[in-house]
């Protein structure tokens, strides 16, 4: 099976990975820098780790942005999240998304990652997981998207966490910000059972002040490894 720079696979589940995944078989630790540990991230981090544990953080110094950059221009047809950022970047995104299913329901909970590669300067990668909110049943048509800190809404949605990472000078990964409010639409197109297409359109406030706005078309493929949590409070 083919791989990427920036993604591998493991090859007893045919599981496709971010690489910065795939280092951490080998390696204990990621080096992180200091941030404000705030409710936002504190929830993003459980949502991470409940949904995809450790399919968000950036790659290792080993892997250089031109060597991502390579393989985006060299395998197109690995990314299967494909769209571009508007805020707080002008960019395209090419990735990659997971998710499983609710036991008897028709929701998922989903993990997408996401490279965020301008024409100039460093590359940032763009972590997003979604989870089904009061009793969310919908893999077809349109599902509202929320922010862990937009206005309180009653109705069935999916909630939005996500977490922009970037590399510095000395190639060690960190966090920017997490979203904290977001609005936008999910668009489920076509269930074939073990994938499911659709796109995602959203727009909100990051934790570091930035504003975000992001527009992607995505294949998410079923995964074993992904674990179905809902928010639905019961």
């Amino acid at each position: 099976m083919k791989g990427t720079y920036m993604y591998c696979r493991e090859t007893p589940k045919s599981r496709r990975l971010t690489l910065a995944v795939c280092l951490a078989l080998f390696v204990l630790t990621l080096s992180f820098l200091p941030r404000p540990v705030s409710a936002d991230s504190e929830m993003t981090d459980f949502a991470f780790e409940m949904i995809d544990p450790g399919f968000c953080a950036a790659p290792p110094p080993q892997v250089p942005d031109a060597q991502v950059r390579s393989s985006v221009s060299e395998r197109p047809e690995d990314f299967t999240v494909r769209g571009e950022v508007a805020a707080p970047v002008s960019a395209v995104l090419r990735g990659d998304g997971f998710f499983a299913r609710g036991s008897g329901r028709n929701a998922i909970a989903s993990t997408i990652y996401t490279g965020v590669l301008s024409d100039s300067g460093a590359i940032s990668f763009l972590c997003l997981a979604l989870v089904p909110v009061n009793e969310m049943n919908l893999t077809e048509g349109d599902a509202m998207l929320r922010g862990p800190d937009s206005d309180p809404q009653d109705g069935d949605y999916y909630m939005v966490l996500g977490r922009i990472l970037e590399r510095d000078a000395d190639g060690a990964g960190h966090v920017v910000g997490d979203i904290e409010i977001a609005d936008g639409t999910l668009q489920f197109k076509a269930d074939h059972g073990d994938e499911i297409e659709g796109s995602l359109a959203l727009i909100g406030d990051m934790s570091d002040g930035t504003a975000l706005d992001v527009r992607f078309d995505f294949k998410l493929i079923e995964d074993d490894y992904v674990r179905f949590i809902d928010l639905s409070g019961d």
